[in-house]
């Protein structure tokens, strides 16, 4: 968007101290539309214009993994990004620490991205977090006062901009994964699909077809790699509740990612928490994809377009100069005045 933009749109905004909000139109995806279909958004709402003078830096990528994925299930996905040009970091789940029995939880996991996340905020890092079925969850739980604009508000830097979620469970407060499961009547099947020690751990029962459900195009041999990166999970981890007081992503804008053939997550599941994210007045904007479960797998290059989009949304807004933006800034102030349309706000 070009910078001399700024001032009018600020100005015609109902909500003017925010730099770039719903009134402003973002520029059309630059995404082939022959990857995806029924592809909808609301314009995400990035944060406030005293946020920027310290967040005009290139994103970092956080992917928290989910429910028996390792970083290395990532791969493929994370490589893309890289060669991209992006910071990434894939920290392993402490749910997947191997203990038995399990020492770790989704509280457990909840402290420790929370942790790893502040880290790169207080580093001054933008960042953008990509979660992936259970890790909706621990997302969900642990990083709504860690939104870059409730950092803003404390005069803290950095935060998180966005959330990328790839058929993963964003619920609100108070609700379980297998709350979901039991309100679409899938309650029965839980045994069926996962294989539960006695001391709560589980694997998948059938992890080709129920997490890949490869398509034809897809390689034997790199299922089978695929496949071997998955390990035993802390089962309990379904059934925990979100205990946050408030969930990230009423604070953080959402871009999700449905998986239209999963076996896991189906896709009505995911429709349902697009739905429901929406009617609680959130952010989101969503894609569908031909895939199973693991769409970072199989639909690798169109999920690291859209992460690349949403990177290039964020550079186009952020990346001024401290004298460009301060110019803006002054220009849509002095209109304002003119106008008489409400109070004042000062320049760095």
């Amino acid at each position: 968007m070009p910078c001399l933009a700024f001032p009018f749109s600020l100005c015609l905004s109902k909500r003017y101290p925010t730099l770039v909000d719903a009134s402003i139109s973002i520029s059309p995806n630059t995404l082939s539309p022959s990857a995806f279909s029924n592809h909808t958004s609301s314009h995400p709402q990035f944060p406030t214009y005293h946020t920027i003078a310290m967040s005009t830096s290139k994103p970092v990528i956080l992917l928290i993994p989910g429910g028996w994925h390792t970083p290395n299930s990532y791969d493929k996905l994370t490589n893309l990004l890289k060669s991209s040009g992006h910071e990434v970091h894939v920290p392993a789940l402490h749910s997947m620490n191997g203990a038995r029995p399990p020492t770790a939880d989704l509280e457990t996991d909840t402290a420790v991205f929370r942790e790893y996340t502040q880290n790169l905020a207080d580093a001054g890092k933008n960042v953008i977090v990509i979660t992936h079925s259970y890790s909706g969850q621990v997302a969900t739980n642990g990083l709504s006062d860690l939104a870059i604009t409730n950092r803003s508000k404390q005069g803290l830097p950095g935060g998180v901009v966005h959330l990328v979620s790839l058929s993963a469970f964003t619920i609100t407060e108070g609700r379980s994964m297998f709350d979901i499961v039991d309100q679409f009547g899938h309650a029965s099947l839980m045994p069926m699909a996962f294989d539960f020690a006695e001391d709560g751990t589980c694997v998948d029962r059938d992890p080709k077809g129920l997490l890949v459900t490869p398509g034809p195009e897809e390689a034997d041999s790199e299922v089978d790699w695929y496949l071997g990166t998955l390990q035993r999970w802390n089962g309990k981890c379904m059934y925990q509740p979100i205990t946050a007081n408030r969930a990230a992503w009423r604070d953080i804008p959402v871009t999700y990612v449905l998986s239209t053939r999963d076996m896991t997550v189906p896709v009505d599941y995911q429709r349902w928490m697009v739905d429901m994210m929406r009617k609680e007045g959130a952010e989101v904007e969503d894609f569908e994809l031909d895939s199973g479960h693991s769409v970072d797998f199989s639909r690798a290059k169109e999920v690291s377009e859209i992460v690349n989009n949403v990177v290039a949304r964020y550079l186009s807004i952020f990346g001024f100069s401290s004298l460009q933006l301060e110019n803006a800034l002054y220009a849509a102030e002095h209109l304002i005045k003119l106008l008489g349309t409400g109070p004042q706000h000062s320049t760095f």
